[in-house]
Order: C-alpha cells, then structure tokens, then sequence
C-alpha cells in the first residue's frame, strides 16, 4: 500500500493496518498468510463492513487477531473453528481482554452438519484441514448461510499448493454461474469466492 493515497488513504487513521506496514508486534511466529494475505482480508472485511465472520483453522491465532478486530470494528461476531482446542482458553481470555466479539468451537468440520452459532455470514477465511473433502463440505455448509447476491466472500488459503489446488479448480466447476473466483499466486496462493446467487 502506498502512503500517496488509494487504499492507503482510506484506512489512514487506522492503527491496526497501519501496524502491518511497520511490523506487527504480535507476530511472534509469523507465517506467509499472516504477513501477505491478512491485510488484504481485512481491507475487505471494512471495505464492505463486514460483520458476521468465519475462520476454519484457527492455529495460532493470527486469523483471529485480524478478522476478530474486524467484527469488532463493524459491530458483529467472529467464530473460530478448529479440531484442536488446546490454546481455545487462552485465545478467549486474550481476546475477550481486547473485547473482541470472539467465540471459538471446537469440531472435526468434516462432522458437522451446520456451521454453529452464526445464523449469517458475511466472510469465511479456510485455513484448515488441506483436504477436498473437507474443503468441499465445508462450503456446502457455509454455501447455506452465506449472503448472497455478490455480498458474501469466502477466502482459501494455498490454491496453488500445499493441498488445496484440486479442490479450489472443482469448486470452479461446480459453482460455475453461481459464484464468481479470483486466485493470487505467491506464498501458498489466495482464492476469493463471492456468491453471486441469492
């Protein structure tokens, strides 16, 4: 992002974008989505005020720490879901610490029949279990209740690699007329899925 204006301007006064351009303290263990794709995620996330916010894979916290602040700007709720729950206490003290609107849930996705708690949903980022099934029956249960009618996104993390390129070409394919894609390459690779249809 540029200083001069655009984008940059627009969230000029905010201090949590502009940590990410001069270096976020509390990555302490900072990994390629935090670093390349958070802030992009974010930008949507206020861009379009989005309230009622997913995250599939919770892991260290990173995700939170930005879609969480995110709900809370916008005055909704982020969820967390991860099959590994052990950090789920501390994350919710820290969390809460900041009044972040966070609650977490702990579940094998693969299992679930419905995503919990939340009765909408604005935007959905994937970071989980790297699989085609999973992936697949997670969309299909976020397809139920994400807004429509080019309001609702859901974000993939590594199109390219690390396991999720089968299954972001057949979501493609399978959702053709319906949604609309666009794929970023570096670090793993970044898919946006917007729901087109109401």
């Amino acid at each position: 992002m540029e200083t001069g204006g655009g984008l940059w301007n627009y969230f000029a006064d905010d201090k949590f974008l502009q940590g990410f351009k001069h270096g976020v303290p509390w990555l302490w263990e900072p990994n390629t989505t935090n670093q390349n794709y958070m802030p992009l995620l974010y930008a949507i996330c206020m861009l379009y005020e989005f309230r009622w916010i997913l995250e599939i894979g919770v892991d260290q916290g990173h995700g939170t720490n930005v879609l969480g602040y995110a709900a809370k700007q916008n005055g909704g709720k982020y969820v967390g879901i991860d099959i590994e729950a052990s950090r789920f206490p501390f994350f919710k003290r820290y969390f809460e610490g900041l009044r972040y609107p966070v609650e977490f849930v702990e579940a094998d996705t693969k299992e679930l029949t419905e995503i919990p708690i939340l009765e909408a949903i604005d935007f959905v980022f994937i970071d989980g279990e790297h699989t085609t099934v999973a992936v697949e029956h997670e969309v299909e249960l976020i397809w139920k209740k994400l807004r429509g009618n080019g309001w609702g996104y859901i974000a993939f993390h590594d199109i390219v690699d690390q396991g999720c390129r089968e299954v972001w070409e057949k979501l493609q394919v399978k959702y053709k007329g319906k949604a609309e894609f666009v794929g970023f390459h570096p670090n793993g690779g970044l898919g946006l899925m917007r729901k087109m249809e109401e």
